[in-house]
């Protein structure tokens, strides 16, 4: 994903594909644990799915956000061994 500097934060993401359809597919792999992961994954697909709507689209012409996460860590903290 191109950065988007107007915000302030900068988006970058291991993977990015769209397919023929217009869906879009993120991959992100996060090695280290980090607390903020969930969030930060979430912002991308939040930014990556506002982004799609341009003026005078509708709602409803936006496409779905696939975002896989691969991490090293278990990001759940109410999982139970």
């Amino acid at each position: 994903m191109f950065p988007d500097v107007s915000d302030g934060k900068i988006s970058i993401v291991d993977v990015r594909c769209v397919d023929s359809m217009k869906k879009q597919f993120i991959i992100e792999m996060q090695v280290v644990h980090h607390e903020g992961f969930n969030q930060r994954a979430l912002m991308y697909a939040a930014k990556a799915y506002g982004q799609q709507l341009k003026k005078g689209m509708f709602y409803n012409d936006a496409q779905p956000i696939y975002l896989l996460s691969i991490v090293n860590s278990c990001s759940f903290s109410t999982l139970q061994s």
